[in-house]
């Protein structure tokens, strides 16, 4: 891994810790941090297709309990070594000046903390529980074979979320200019609406 891969995955384990905080969050498992980035990945993804990600740097294989990522690992070992993230039993905490946010993209940032705001609402395991729809993924875990999971426009993951784009889109106002962050969450509220409804 390059010095500016482990620079930004750096940036981003900070932002998810510190906004992690932000919103009442003690600490967060390292286990989180690659759900996190792949959630970030992959709604990305399915929100701009194949344009340009500040994600595209991540590579994710599967393990038991979800998507893991070697430069997510390293990031944390490197932070906790150098006490900008404290370590304890394999759960972070912020232990940094904010102002070393100020530095990061903002446009990152905001989707970072809207990753983090979005499993606020909903619950972890519930998002990754759904967008966790790729039959490759499974067969990965069940025959411990060590592949890269494809978070594309052409995945089967992003291909399920695109599965109700359509009719959530019809409940839209089409006069109502949606942000990114907005059109997500009112995505997932649709969505396990119409699970809850059983449609």
């Amino acid at each position: 891994m390059n010095s500016s891969t482990l620079y930004s995955a750096n940036e981003d384990m900070m932002a998810i810790s510190y906004y992690g905080k932000e919103i009442g969050w003690e600490s967060i498992a390292s286990l989180s941090f690659h759900r996190i980035l792949y959630l970030a990945k992959v709604l990305y993804v399915f929100r701009h297709g194949e344009t340009a990600s500040f994600f595209a740097n991540y590579h994710f294989t599967a393990i038991i309990n979800g998507p893991y990522s070697v430069q997510v690992n390293n990031a944390l070992v490197y932070l906790s070594s150098s006490d900008k993230l404290i370590e304890k039993d394999e759960m972070y905490t912020f232990n940094s000046d904010k102002s070393l946010l100020d530095h990061f993209p903002e446009q990152k940032l905001s989707w970072l903390r809207f990753i983090l705001l979005l499993l606020g609402k909903y619950g972890e395991d519930k998002i990754f529980g759904f967008v966790i729809n790729d039959p490759s993924y499974d067969h990965a875990v069940k025959t411990n074979r060590n592949v890269e999971l494809d978070a594309s426009a052409e995945s089967l993951t992003v291909k399920v979320l695109n599965k109700f784009k359509a009719s959530f889109e019809e409940t839209l106002d089409q006069s109502v200019v949606l942000s990114d962050e907005q059109y997500i969450d009112l995505y997932f509220e649709y969505l396990f609406g119409r699970i809850i409804k059983g449609n």
